[in-house]
């Protein structure tokens, strides 16, 4: 399919989960694809915040479950954790979903390329002392750790995702600043293999892009988990010496200071665009991404961008899929793919957090008339869990004028194994009895929600 001008159809700067998903699908419609990668092959979401993160929270929490289930007789006090183990058999995962990956590429004969791209102009693209050219260019870098002005953090270092998953022996005392979906996550990880944790943040509720409800459950539930969560506080400096680092922060204008072990950062990312060479070729981006229409295409027509390094959304995995589907079909000339307009957010506590379309705050920003109905878990009629199931509870937020759903939040057991589910049906804004027979327990929940 290559011409004689250039030597790829495609070129992917990135392995992430949007770069692969882009790659694989133009590959097996007969483009040849070359996917360049400068870190790890797979990038975050097989490597840190996805796969990685993830097996260690599954493992964490059957640990956690064990040592702490007494109550339902199992395991108990004298349960020990063998840390290297654990992380071992978490990391198979991590090993397991690359190999896969890596398999794949060969079998649909994309050439990886390792090294550092950068744009040369619209077709051409820099990798160490080989310039390579394809007809389109897709842009897939991800995004990195903001800048945090916390004073001596730089002299003292800290852990992101990554550093966490690499953590081959765990703190005894570990200081989280950043109270969303990832620090939320981090947090109950280290406590359910019995770190002692605080958690931080400068809103005043845990998981602040979130409805309030969802903040107070999980505020209780990492409490009981023997967390200090600490809301409506900012850090201002960490010092190391030889043993731990010294953490200062003020809470209700009081001055603390505790020591621990690690701190981790997880105060949020921003788009990887600078050192792209996006300015040679044109490409149109500011500080928060690069700029692209409804079907990931930025202002020069060959080049695409998708996942974290885009404007726009959160950076998360269903965010980077859904873009990256969206790319491959328009680069192989679907005219009609669009991005969907319904963002998803997951956040993989327990109880686990799925959040579609707009939520309470989202709706009162806006100054939009809306209904909403909740039901707890707990006080669920049709279909009362267990009770180690019972935290947590369905939100869902109607327009006032079409009656349509507009927004939908799961708290609870088994939510993100049916988010595509929930986000169907607020597409089709049509409930079919029978897939809320399907869902089982949320199913009932959710139609208790819809006749209030």
């Amino acid at each position: 399919m290559v011409g004689k001008k250039y030597n790829f159809d495609l070129i992917v700067v990135g392995s992430g989960l949007a770069g692969r998903t882009i790659a694989t699908t133009c590959a097996g419609e007969g483009m040849r694809v070359a996917v360049v990668e400068d870190g790890e092959f797979g990038g975050d979401e097989i490597n840190r915040g996805g796969i990685g993160l993830g097996s260690l929270l599954e493992m964490s929490q059957a640990y956690h479950t064990v040592a702490d289930g007494t109550a339902w007789g199992v395991g108990g006090e004298g349960t020990r954790l063998n840390y290297a183990m654990l992380h071992d058999h978490a990391m198979l995962a991590v090993d397991d979903a690359r190999e896969k990956a890596l398999k794949e590429f060969d079998e649909l004969g994309i050439e990886l390329i390792a090294g550092t791209a950068k744009l040369v102009n619209e077709h051409d693209v820099n990798v160490g002392e080989e310039i390579i050219s394809a007809k389109y260019i897709a842009l897939c870098t991800g995004a990195v750790l903001k800048e945090n002005k916390i004073e001596g953090l730089a002299d003292a270092g800290c852990l992101d995702v990554g550093g966490v998953v690499s953590l081959r022996k765990p703190p005894r005392t570990v200081f989280v600043v950043g109270a969303g979906s990832t620090g939320c996550e981090i947090a109950q990880y280290f406590a359910g293999i019995g770190c002692r944790v605080l958690l931080a943040d400068i809103s005043g509720r845990l998981l602040p892009r979130e409805d309030e409800e969802v903040g107070q459950v999980l505020d209780k539930v990492l409490n009981d988990e023997k967390v200090a969560v600490l809301t409506q506080t900012r850090v201002t400096a960490v010092e190391r010496d030889t043993a731990s680092r010294r953490v200062t922060f003020v809470r209700a204008g009081v001055e603390h200071a505790v020591r621990v072990d690690e701190i981790v950062i997880a105060t949020g990312e921003t788009a990887m665009v600078y050192e792209l060479g996006l300015d040679n070729a044109g490409v149109s981006y500011d500080k928060d991404g690069i700029k692209h229409d409804t079907s990931m295409r930025t202002n020069r027509r060959n080049i695409y961008a998708a996942g974290g390094c885009t404007k726009g959304g959160d950076n998360t995995s269903i965010k980077a899929l859904n873009e990256g589907r969206v790319a491959a079909r328009a680069i192989l000339g679907d005219k009609k793919v669009a991005v969907d307009n319904l963002d998803i957010r997951m956040t993989r506590t327990v109880p686990a957090v799925v959040q579609i379309g707009m939520n309470e705050d989202d709706c009162m920003k806006e100054d939009m008339h809306v209904r909403k109905a909740v039901v707890a878990l707990a006080n669920a009629k049709t279909f009362r869990p267990p009770i180690y199931m019972q935290e947590g509870f369905a939100k869902m937020i109607f327009s006032g004028k079409q009656n349509t759903i507009i927004g939908t939040t799961l708290m609870g057991d088994g939510v993100l194994e049916g988010a595509n589910t929930v986000l169907g049906l607020m597409k089709s804004n049509v409930i079919d009895p029978m897939t809320l027979v399907q869902m089982g327990m949320w199913g009932d929940v959710i139609r208790e929600a819809l006749k209030k």
